[in-house]
């Protein structure tokens, strides 16, 4: 406690470190969700943004449903989305399938 009070004496900006880290994670999520999407993740959103199913992705991508199935999950994660309309959004947003 004293060394908060002298540090907001000195001027510095004082916060606890549990919102320290929660602003730090909310200000880069996108930027570190960016880096961890793999090659295929980023296929899939830009496909299913130019409105195709996932059936169709597959089919272009010449894997199964399955596997779209599953990359949709993990980027649903990566990008702390639940719905695949949630994950395009926040892709084209963010700038993820420039």
């Amino acid at each position: 406690m004293v060394q908060t009070i002298l540090a907001a004496a000195r001027g510095e900006t004082v916060i606890c470190e549990e919102l320290r880290v929660s602003l730090l994670a909310q200000a880069g999520y996108e930027a570190i969700a960016a880096m961890r999407l793999t090659v295929r993740e980023r296929e899939i959103l830009l496909l299913l943004a130019h409105d195709h199913t996932a059936t169709e992705a597959a089919e272009v991508l010449h894997v199964s449903r399955s596997t779209v199935k599953a990359a949709l999950t993990t980027t649903y994660g990566k990008l702390g989305v639940k719905t695949q309309a949630a994950a395009v959004a926040k892709a084209i947003r963010t700038g993820l399938l420039d």
